[in-house]
């Protein structure tokens, strides 16, 4: 069950979230483009939501160590 959980999570901040970004990166260079001098919002898309596979990696890693220094003690 916990590594179930755990792969959905790891699927979101590397996929989903990335996409997300991405597509906020696009709307927000559409934005510039058309409406140059004319912004239709004041405040852009944020465009960092998700995060990259390395530290997607980190957090798995750290995940791990976490488990064990608490399963184990000091």
């Amino acid at each position: 069950m916990a590594l179930s959980l755990a792969m959905i999570v790891v699927y979101d901040a590397t996929g989903v979230r990335r996409a997300a970004g991405d597509q906020a990166r696009v709307i927000n260079l559409m934005i510039d483009e058309l409406l140059t001098g004319h912004p239709l919002a004041e405040k852009e898309l944020k465009e960092v939501l998700g995060h990259t596979p390395r530290e997607v990696l980190g957090g798995i890693a750290l995940g791990l160590a976490t488990a064990y220094v608490v399963i184990r003690g000091f």
